[in-house]
């Protein structure tokens, strides 16, 4: 689902306008992104916690050429699910 979709969705069923929900929407991902930028875990609700890392660097192998290539470290954000007891969220859409 898209922000904009989302958006839609939320306005349908609630008394706000459509600007106004997708104003709200836009404030609070920059906020995560903001506190994930910081390196701060990030945990929304029910769905699950966002967590920023580092992975090192590391060699590689080109698989055309055979030749070792050097994989840069970089950041990456980690997903994590929440379960809370009698209730999970990936078996919630199997």
């Amino acid at each position: 689902m898209k922000k904009e979709a989302l958006a839609a969705a939320i306005s349908r069923r609630s008394r706000f306008l459509l600007t106004d929900v997708n104003d709200l929407l836009t404030l609070a991902f920059d906020e995560i992104g903001n506190a994930l930028g910081k390196g701060e875990q990030v945990r929304l609700g029910h769905i699950g916690m966002l967590k920023p890392s580092r992975r090192a660097a590391g060699k590689g192998r080109n698989v055309q050429t055979g030749e070792v290539i050097v994989i840069p470290a970089k950041r990456t954000l980690n997903n994590s699910p929440l379960k809370r007891e009698g209730f999970d969220l990936a078996e919630a859409f199997l």
